[in-house]
Order: C-alpha cells, then structure tokens, then sequence
C-alpha cells in the first residue's frame, strides 16, 4: 500500500485537503471492512474520507493516519493524538451534537477511526454565507455550546474550538467535530496532560489566552472562549484576533485588547436590532478565566434569551452499546501509540 503522501505526491496534493475534493486513489480503495469514497477534509496526521461499511451498506466518515507523512518517527504527537481522540470519542456518551466514533482498528500499520457521517458544510462556511441570518447562525452556535456542556460534564476539553471543526447539515443541525487536541479532566487525570506539556494546541484565532500562555490549569472556561470568538465571528465578520501565521499571534491573544463587535464592524453597529448580544460576546471573551461566562451552559442560555426561548435542560441521546464497539481495539491502538488507558 502506498503512504497517503506519495499518493499526494502522485494526485499533485499537498497540505489541507478540503472538503468535496479528491476521491481516494486506488491503493487506499479499502481499509478493513470499509470502501473508500472522496476525500472530505484533512492535515498532518492524515485524511479523513468518506466510506462506505461494506456489510452493513452505511456510510461513515473514516479519518486515516500515515505516520509516513509525518515523517516523525514510530512514536509521534501525532499518533498520540490520534489515539487519544479515539479513546476519548469512545469513552463520550452519546450526544446529538457531537459526532461519535464507531469503529477503530489498524490496517498495513495505518491506525483509523470510523465515525458518524455527516452530509454538511463547515459552520465557517454557514457563517459566510448566511451572514444576514443572524438568529439562525446564533441558534447553531447555542447548539454547538450544549454540545460542548456536554462534553465538560463528562470531563472533556475540546480546546481547538472553531467554526471549521463544527458541521452543518442540511437540516440545519450542528455536529462538533475533531477531537484531536481535547483532554480529559477530573481528579484522576490531573491539572495538565504529558503529552502537550510542551505544546500550545488550538488555532490562534479561537484561543484563549490562558490556552496561548501554555497555562497548566486550563478548564472548561478556554471553551467559552473560544465560543465568545465564534460569536465574534458571526456578529462582525471576523475573530476577535486576525492571525498573521506568527508568533506574535499569541501575544495578541493573550495581552491584545479586543475591540467591541460594534467598534470593529460597520455593518453591526448599522444593525438596527438587539445589540444586547454584544455583552455576551464580550463576556465570553474576558482575558481573565475569573472574569468570563463561567460556563458553556451559561453561555448557551444567554444565547437562547437573546433568541427569545426559554431555557431548557438537556437530554442528551441514550449511550448505546454500539458506542462500546471496538473499546478493546482501541485499547490495542492506545497500546500501539505508547498510550495507556488510564491516560485518557
């Protein structure tokens, strides 16, 4: 089997794959009991493309790693993300807003993971395009902060929250997605993890500066902020920091001030509607943990206010054993990548 990046090379591919693009090349035309499709987005660590589970006829999301292409050893960060995300998405009950994984295994030397497939655009493509729809771009990210309350009360941090890492569909139903930077929290898992102990993850853009400054003792309020600036980009068009690609990004997220939507955008402080919103923006993107929405919970409820709904409590799907499936195999790719079960 060629690795994903020679069949790069061989198509003319390089970087990002985005979605709706390049249909997998022969070599990759089957992985275990699945059928590959198109290619549907990617990075580093691999591909993620659109499959069929032969047998059962469904269609899935399969995300395929080539250590290859990462060209850093037998052991990586990589790897080890992408062994934690599987452990972690296994170990997540059900929720209709976060894309579950089904399946995970090892072909050739090439760990995977099965998930739920979604027929849906990037929420950073809904933004663009429905820029006039604000309650209907607002309602979605109330969505999205369930979602992620439901994570924090099963002790995950998602900590690369973005419009990209978030699917529409053509229902108008939001799924979180891409799990690779997340970690568990709790008292068996302690204040920070290892295995980014010497890494800053997350995008710029969405960052929270506590998550900029490399802080050990990042909780549940770095995903409200990262919520806030999604918020931001509905609101004015933009992230409250626009990235240059350098370093002094994070300076600006951590010392840089961030100017009101109504100061930064024209078109919003044209608006002639209920700008009370802006005060849950600028909430939610407080410089200081203590000073910031305490919660993704409390964020959404302001949201379904300002919407004009009464809040209501959340009941997630039932955990279904299908959700179980391949915990064992799972255990053997942790094994695999140098990780541990009790690590997650």
């Amino acid at each position: 089997m060629k690795t994903i990046a020679e069949e790069r090379t061989a198509q003319g591919m390089s970087g990002i794959i985005r979605a709706g693009g390049v249909v997998a090349p022969v070599a990759l035309s089957r992985i275990g009991p699945y059928r590959l499709g198109r290619a549907l987005g990617g990075g580093r660590s691999g591909i993620i493309y659109e499959a069929e589970q032969v047998e059962q006829g469904r269609k899935v999301a399969l995300k395929l790693m080539d250590k290859a292409a990462l060209d850093q050893g037998p052991v990586s960060r990589q790897d080890a993300m992408f062994g934690r995300e599987a452990l972690i998405l296994a170990n997540l009950p059900r929720h209709p807003g976060i894309i579950g994984v089904l399946d995970a295994g090892i072909v050739d030397g090439l760990p995977y993971i099965v998930t739920e497939y979604v027929d849906g655009q990037p929420f950073s493509e809904s933004i663009r395009l429905r820029r006039s729809d604000l309650e209907g771009n607002v309602r979605l990210l109330r969505d999205v902060a369930l979602a992620i309350h439901h994570a924090h009360e099963n002790q995950v941090l998602h900590r690369n929250l973005k419009p990209s890492n978030v699917l529409v569909d053509a229902s108008g139903r939001a799924y979180v997605t891409d799990f690779g930077s997340a970690r568990r929290t709790g008292p068996n898992h302690g204040q920070t993890s290892v295995l980014f102990s010497k890494s800053i993850v997350g995008s710029p853009a969405y960052m929270s500066p506590e998550q900029a400054a490399g802080s050990k003792t990042i909780d549940r309020r770095t995903d409200v902020y990262s919520l806030g600036a999604m918020l931001y980009e509905i609101l004015t068009g933009r992230p409250p920091i626009v990235p240059t690609g350098s370093l002094n990004d994070l300076v600006s997220v951590i010392r840089g001030a961030i100017v009101a939507p109504s100061e930064a955008s024209a078109e919003w402080a044209a608006w002639s509607g209920d700008k009370s919103i802006e005060n849950i923006c600028l909430g939610a993107l407080a410089k200081t943990p203590v000073g910031r929405t305490p919660s993704a919970k409390a964020f959404a409820d302001a949201l379904t206010v300002w919407l004009g709904e009464a809040p209501e409590p959340v009941e997630p799907r039932p955990n279904s054993w299908i959700w179980r499936i391949g915990l064992l195999v799972l255990a053997g790719i942790a094994t695999a990548l140098g990780l541990e079960m009790a690590s997650r």
